[in-house]
């Protein structure tokens, strides 16, 4: 009996390990964890894993985080012939993967969204020339703050924790308008930011402390359409998710249960694993 059942065993270890080394692969670095991986050691202090793999490994290796084998690439001088194998690489489904998990919004195959299409708003409201109106807004919002701050007595402070507190200020200003950033918003901000490397890992929103509501404070922030937001906060907004037709016999999606809408005008479904 045990005979029969140990090839089943040592393949399911192999599976959660991350599998065997495949041909033509970077150096696959041992995981300390089933299936994790690496994942805890990469959310917690990335740039300490990667300078201990490349000491062993050298400047390109394989990493198993959350069931998934990433490949990571160390030596500046190789980006260029990366980068340059456009016809071997596409960033676009990557992409999709890291935004569902880090933001807990619907695919957008969901939406019939072409992908480059909604890049497309990128290139033309957020480069080129529609960074004049911008920039000069983003200098408006720094003189404000700095005015603000003054004072005639001597003032103590971390440095990192003020520039973060109104860079962050500024750019949601200048983005989506004067009061976007709410009290807590920063707070919301740097609780997601801390969590943002085990999201894209795969690691549930709900299974980390405070991101799942961060994430709901951040949206809520973001969500309203000021008067002085930037030309981008319009054009934003997408048609609602093709849903498949359901039996008669069911009721509509809509009165199932309260959805919240993504600031792209994704939907976030309180029950979805990405949530």
């Amino acid at each position: 009996m045990l005979s029969a059942v140990r090839p089943a065993l040592e393949r399911l270890l192999v599976t959660l390990g991350g599998g065997s080394q495949r041909p033509g692969e970077p150096p696959r670095v041992p995981a300390p964890l089933p299936f994790l991986g690496h994942a805890l050691a990469y959310g917690r202090d990335p740039g300490a894993l990667f300078r201990a793999c490349q000491k062993t490994h050298g400047d390109v290796f394989t990493l198993l985080i959350a069931g998934q084998r990433m490949h990571f690439v160390l030596d500046p001088h190789c980006y260029a012939d990366v980068l340059k194998s456009a016809d071997q690489l596409s960033f676009g489904p990557i992409t999709e993967v890291y935004s569902t998990r880090a933001f807990g919004h619907a695919p957008s195959a969901s939406f019939g969204l072409d992908p480059d299409t909604f890049h497309g708003l990128y290139n033309e409201l957020l480069k080129g020339p529609a960074l004049g109106p911008l920039t000069a807004r983003t200098h408006e919002r720094v003189q404000a703050h700095l005015g603000a701050v003054g004072s005639a007595q001597w003032q103590h402070d971390d440095l990192y924790a003020f520039l973060r507190r109104h860079v962050f200020a500024i750019n949601m200003e200048t983005l989506f308008g004067d009061g976007a950033p709410a009290p807590d918003s920063e707070a919301a901000f740097k609780t997601l930011d801390d969590a943002f490397t085990l999201l894209i890992a795969g690691v549930p929103a709900r299974l980390l402390p405070g991101v799942v509501a961060a994430r709901e404070r951040l949206v809520a922030a973001i969500d309203i359409e000021r008067p002085d937001a930037s030309a981008f906060v319009p054009r934003r907004r997408l048609p609602a998710p093709r849903d498949p037709p359901l039996p008669q016999s069911r009721p509509a999606r809509g009165a199932v249960g309260r959805r919240r809408q993504h600031p792209a005008g994704h939907l976030l479904d309180p029950l979805s694993p990405a949530a």
